[in-house]
């Protein structure tokens, strides 16, 4: 690969004056673990001339798929910096400005970038609102999110790496909103991972503070957390605050429900006004006022995140809120109170009717859909 050619190409790039060839021939560079020249030269042009130009639509995945390869395969939060200069840049051109943002909102500002990753049937982007000091949300637009450093991938991935010296970053807080039925991944700032459930809502700072990176969340969530033991993790929740250092676990803060807090890997602390509670992996705090301990059902906590409905020994009504979560129910009228209990799990991909058949064949209720609601009957 002819890196002495790049600084062509990127000023080319820039003023968007690429031929076929050498669109190839950048995207290359830009994607086969790039060097830290590359790097340096491309955050050189980048500043300089630093403006969105399209690509071909065809090339998105292969670009995307490399980026998220290297992520995985380095595993540190420093090549996220390295890698997110030029990501932004690369799959805002391969998808085109207009037609990557379009189905999301709008903004102004630039620093670094956020990625969501979603698996569901609203194939939409999450709501992305921004708030300044002393005011209240509001949607970003396109320019804004490109200026401060948030990027959203069409398939569902948020990045968000601004610069911690920018002065236009420091105290911004994003919220991001998932609706029924979305999941959404999130790459922060540091290099943690945020799996984020449908109908929940985190508010992240788009920099963390030097001495606690502390968030929000309302719904449920699991965190894969960049240890560091100098610089701790907290998620605040309505009830809580889980302390981590570096570790896996599992929060779900669902409104008019109990919180629970699962650890499956390394060590936090719950605390509240209360009392507080450490977790070894496989316990879960629970509680939204005397926090008490438990060894943790791993496999129904988890289940969400590998896509299926999971439920241990549910009444007929429980079972039908457990669905709401997912399908986005207008109503569910209950005609017919079973005593029936149900077990089992679901892909959550298949269809709202064939879940409702197979619940049929076991039980002794049968289901109507109608005007977006389900009607539970008796056979």
């Amino acid at each position: 690969m002819n890196k002495h050619k790049l600084p062509y190409l990127l000023k080319c790039y820039f003023e968007g004056g690429l031929t076929p060839d050498e669109e190839k021939l950048l995207l290359e560079l830009l994607t086969n673990n790039p060097s830290e020249d590359i790097l340096t030269q491309f955050d050189e042009y980048y500043k300089q001339y630093g403006k969105a130009v399209p690509f071909l639509d065809h090339q998105q995945n292969q670009v995307w798929e490399n980026i998220l390869r290297q992520q995985k395969d380095n595993g540190l939060a420093y090549r996220w910096r390295a890698i997110l200069k030029y990501a932004s840049v690369a799959i805002v051109l391969l998808i085109g400005t207009i037609s990557l943002f379009r189905s999301f909102y709008k903004t102004e500002n630039s620093f670094g970038y956020t990625t969501l990753e979603h698996f569901s049937f609203d194939n939409r982007a999450p709501l992305l609102s921004l708030r300044e000091p002393g005011q209240n949300f509001r949607l970003l637009n396109e320019y804004e999110l490109q200026r401060y450093g948030i990027f959203v991938h069409a398939s569902g991935t948020t990045f968000t790496n601004a610069k911690e010296d920018s002065m236009l970053a420091n105290n911004l807080e994003l919220k991001i909103n998932t609706k029924k039925g979305q999941l959404h991944r999130v790459f922060l700032p540091d290099g943690s991972e945020v799996l984020l459930s449908g109908n929940s809502e985190i508010n992240v700072p788009l920099v963390f503070d030097k001495h606690v990176r502390s968030l929000s969340l309302i719904g449920n969530a699991y965190f894969d957390v960049m240890g560091n033991k100098e610089w701790p993790f907290h998620v605040k929740t309505p009830h809580n605050v889980t302390r981590v250092l570096g570790t896996n676990f599992n929060v779900n803060a669902t409104v008019g429900k109990e919180e629970e807090i699962t650890l499956l890997e390394g060590a936090v602390k719950i605390y509240n006004k209360e009392n507080s509670i450490l977790l070894k992996p496989g316990e879960q705090a629970f509680g939204n006022n005397a926090l008490q301990k438990r060894k943790a059902d791993l496999k129904k906590v988890t289940a969400w995140q590998q896509g299926y409905l999971y439920f241990d020994n549910l009444t007929i009504r429980e079972l039908m809120n457990s669905i709401n979560e997912w399908y986005n129910l207008e109503f569910v009228s209950y005609d017919y109170e079973s005593d029936d209990r149900f077990s089992g799990s679901f892909k959550r991909t298949n269809s709202l009717e064939e879940l409702l058949k197979n619940l049929q064949e076991v039980s002794s209720i049968r289901f109507k859909v109608k005007e977006g609601g389900v009607y539970v009957l008796k056979k």
